[in-house]
């Protein structure tokens, strides 16, 4: 029985600490200076204000601290974090009359934003970050069930 709780112990740790590893290599790569170049849209709705960020300049630092450039040069400072949330996917319904689903974790970016239309800054999470390349990575925000905006941002050296 001992044997059997050192094991349990041992895979609970491995686990646990793949993903904070994830994390913290995703949140490392996040340090710098990003610019949102470009938003595309799956779905119109002009309900969502998604090209108040375009333009925009992240500065992400290892504190946690942010700060924003506005498209009009203006500066705003807030914070920025990265978690790692449970989704479901390719559920189905078993013979049984159950949903099954898998479950995957998708990388959320939880960034202070400044909103230019109403002059107040607020968080917004941009979900499923994924980089392309050292410079660039994509995330989305996705206001309801039929629309996704994707953001497209790029490392300023």
């Amino acid at each position: 029985m001992k044997r059997y709780f050192y094991f349990l112990s041992f895979i609970l740790l491995f686990t646990g600490c793949e993903k904070i590893l994830l994390e913290k290599k995703i949140t490392k790569r996040l340090y710098g200076t990003w610019r949102i170049t470009d938003i595309k849209i799956t779905w119109a709705n002009t309900l969502y204000p998604a090209y108040n960020f375009k333009f925009q300049k992240f500065t992400f630092n290892k504190e946690n601290k942010q700060e924003l450039i506005s498209a009009a040069n203006n500066a705003y400072t807030g914070k920025w974090f990265l978690i790692e949330d449970k989704r479901q996917t390719d559920c189905y319904t078993a013979p049984a009359g159950n949903t099954v689903c898998r479950d995957i974790y998708v990388p959320v970016l939880t960034a202070d934003t400044w909103i230019p239309t109403t002059n107040e800054k607020k968080a917004v999470d941009f979900d499923a970050v994924k980089f392309t390349s050292d410079n660039s990575f994509v995330a989305t925000i996705s206001p309801n069930p039929v629309t996704t905006y994707k953001y497209y941002f790029t490392k300023e050296q």
